[in-house]
């Protein structure tokens, strides 16, 4: 039985979890009072 060596190379891009996000809405249906 011939020797088969398998080279599996696995390489992960993991970067620290951001914090927050920001997503900024404009419409003209909010009112101010809704807004935090």
């Amino acid at each position: 039985m011939p020797n088969i060596k398998e080279a599996t190379e696995i390489e992960l891009g993991l970067d620290n979890p951001q914090m927050y996000k920001v997503l900024l809405h404009n419409d003209d249906y909010t009112p101010m009072e809704f807004v935090i």
